[in-house]
């Protein structure tokens, strides 16, 4: 196995997201450059890359979205037979299910946000159910006093 050389010098981040955006994988451009795919994804992944890298995913993820459109449409006019398009359809939507989420994936997410108005009714919910607690706590007192029989009045009648 050929030694392998850093990604650094031998790519144009630019040219790299576009090439993804287009279909081409990290795979095949690092052989392309004899550099290790590790390498390249390193180099991909430095965070002053990371977001563009990830619109880069994203654009190929739309991609492969479009191709499953392609393959139906190539199976209709039978330029490839349905087992082929099946199998091509399948992946594709694989491919865009895991390179965007957000708009192939299985699983939506749900974000949920607490505003201040919330917040602030909370709190006063909170201040509501305490003074209701201490309220009930002084009406119990003073129910048990009265409840306590005065044996000071009976001796003084004595």
């Amino acid at each position: 196995m050929p030694a392998h050389r850093k990604a650094d010098p031998f790519y144009d981040f630019d040219e790299i997201c576009e090439r993804l955006g287009n279909g081409e994988t990290l795979i095949a451009m690092a052989k392309e450059r004899g550099v290790s795919t590790v390498s390249l994804w390193q180099f991909m992944n430095r965070p002053e890359h990371k977001e563009q890298y990830k619109e880069a995913l994203a654009a190929r993820g739309m991609l492969h979205a479009l191709q499953t459109e392609q393959y139906v449409q190539d199976m209709l006019e039978n330029r490839i037979d349905p087992k082929t398009a099946d199998v091509a359809i399948k992946s594709s939507q694989w491919m865009a299910s895991k390179l965007t989420p957000e708009l192939f994936g299985d699983r939506r997410a749900t974000e949920i946000t607490v505003t201040d108005e919330q917040s602030k009714h909370l709190a006063a919910l909170k201040e509501k159910a305490q003074k209701r607690i201490e309220e009930q706590k002084k009406l119990e007192g003073e129910t048990k006093e009265e409840e306590v029989p005065n044996t000071n009045a009976r001796r003084r009648k004595k």
